[in-house]
């Protein structure tokens, strides 16, 4: 009877340690391992991926099957779609090609001043994310890694611009020399293509300006009504915008003017006369207000 006992406790004690060495399921498996990164590095003595190894063993079979872990994100500074108020500050340059018999120098400066534009802004993302991949981050190909958007806006300047250098005009078949200031209104409506690096505040900006004069008085004289203003300028901007915060920007701009801003009847020994100006700008964006 004892040896009955003793065989039952050794069958019992061989067979739950084979049971739990071999972890057999009733289809043959023997065994399932999840491998964690540290277990699957010290096993294979190699440096693991970012993933989880399941090891699944079947009698004089192994299969390894890799499950990957969802790619790290990384938060961006994201460009919204944002509408606001602008302000500007500009200076301003007249200036065109001078003739010898009138001007020693070949480029002549006429007038200088300064402009005040107010207005509207809005800032349209064309690529919105809030976040990004790791390996976004470190691809080879640098457009993942901008945020592009466009800047449109519409403005109203007022300008004052002082004479500097006293020109000859020609009215009526009579020779007068010119020296007074000017003053100019113009609705502008500039459109920018803005980029910048997915992390930053700062926006590089290129784009073209139409503006429209709407007043442009010489003295008494309406140089709109005497056909001497162009009914449109066109200009080439570039500059730059930095985001103070989520609702701020100050931006900076250079404008080239691809037109003449007064025809040549204007003035009698100054030709292609055009606006040099550059402008620094505040944008407080309202909306959205979150």
């Amino acid at each position: 009877m004892k040896h009955l006992v003793l065989y039952i406790f050794l069958f019992s004690a061989i067979f739950s340690f084979a049971q739990s060495e071999t972890e057999q399921t009733k289809d043959g498996y023997r065994i399932i391992h999840i491998l964690s990164e540290e277990e699957l590095a010290a096993k294979d003595s190699a440096e693991a991926p970012q993933k989880d190894t399941v090891t699944i063993a079947k009698p004089d079979t192994v299969v390894k099957v890799e499950i990957k872990s969802p790619e790290e994100k990384i938060p961006t500074i994201p460009i919204k779609l944002s509408l606001g108020g602008s302000l500007k500050a500009s200076y301003l340059n007249l200036s065109g090609d001078g003739d010898y018999r009138e001007f020693d120098e070949d480029f002549v400066g006429l007038y200088n001043g300064a402009a005040i534009s107010l207005g509207l802004s809005a800032l349209i993302p064309l690529n919105p994310r809030t976040e990004i991949t790791r390996s976004a981050v470190s691809s080879p190909n640098p457009l993942n890694q901008l945020d592009v958007a466009i800047k449109i806006e519409a403005l109203y300047k007022f300008g004052k611009l002082t004479n500097k250098e006293n020109f000859t005009r020609v009215i009526d078949g009579q020779y007068f020399t010119e020296n007074q200031d000017i003053s100019q209104q113009t609705i502008s409506f500039p459109t920018l293509l803005a980029i910048k690096y997915i992390q930053s505040s700062l926006l590089f900006e290129l784009g073209f300006e139409l503006s429209i004069p709407i007043s442009d008085q010489l003295g008494d004289e309406d140089l709109i009504e005497e056909d001497f203003r162009t009914v449109a300028e066109k200009h080439l901007l570039f500059g730059l915008e930095y985001f103070v915060n989520d609702k701020a920007s100050i931006q900076f701009l250079y404008h080239i003017q691809l037109n003449d801003a007064y025809t040549n009847a204007f003035c009698k020994y100054v030709q292609d006369l055009d606006i040099w100006e550059v402008s620094l700008g505040f944008t407080y964006y309202f909306l959205p207000d979150n």
